[in-house]
């Protein structure tokens, strides 16, 4: 029994020290939220096990910058991670960290993001470099796009459209908007960046790599 005991303990503490939050990782999230987190997963290709429709930056270890809500806004790990668990209690999401040779550009890519904070969240989805308002993942973009003085993340396509019909979720959205759908036009999504090269998935909360 002792010896047993002494085996899930070291099984637990290795568990708990699986993943060390580092200042520049990204945290993708599946938000189980009806309406637009649908719509987004929807319409955005994922690689990964478990759908991706949010993304966060560590700015410490235990605080990461977003775009949620109404506008860009430091938040808690820990609050970030309960915002969405699966049927065990699991927090789903994945981690994202840069690979060595791009590291360096962390420091910057943080202070600029924090340098945003209060400012409004991009509801229209439109990308601009005019750096004014953001939605998540063209906040963690632009960051590194100054932060590189270059394009360092991929933009693409956006589409609003699953099997070639605009999904009613979206037209509705942008119905209340009172703004035109994006559709085509160069933009971000959470997905894009967790398939980026310059990243490598290193952790799963939910345990779904």
């Amino acid at each position: 029994m002792r010896l047993l005991l002494i085996i899930l303990a070291i099984c637990a503490f290795s568990t708990a020290i699986a993943y060390s939050p580092r200042p520049g990782d990204l945290l993708f999230q599946d938000i189980q939220c009806q309406g637009i987190c649908k719509a987004i997963t929807a319409v955005t290709h994922n690689k990964h096990a478990m759908p991706i429709n949010h993304v966060a930056m560590l700015i410490s270890r235990d605080t990461v910058i977003e775009a949620e809500g109404n506008n860009v806004q430091r938040t808690k790990l820990r609050k970030f991670l309960q915002r969405s668990r699966d049927k065990a209690g699991r927090p789903l999401v994945i981690v994202g960290r840069l690979k060595p040779q791009y590291r360096k550009l962390i420091s910057r890519a943080v202070h600029i993001a924090l340098s945003w904070q209060g400012r409004p969240y991009n509801y229209a989805f439109a990308y601009h470099n005019n750096f004014k308002s953001f939605y998540c993942s063209q906040l963690i973009y632009d960051a590194f796009l100054l932060a590189a003085k270059k394009p360092f993340f991929q933009l693409t396509k956006m589409t609003f459209k699953q099997d070639g019909q605009t999904l009613a979720a979206w037209q509705r959205y942008f119905k209340h908007l009172q703004k035109p759908i994006p559709e085509g036009q160069p933009g971000s999504n959470p997905a894009l960046l967790a398939r980026s090269n310059k990243i490598k998935i290193i952790y799963s909360y939910a345990k779904t790599m």
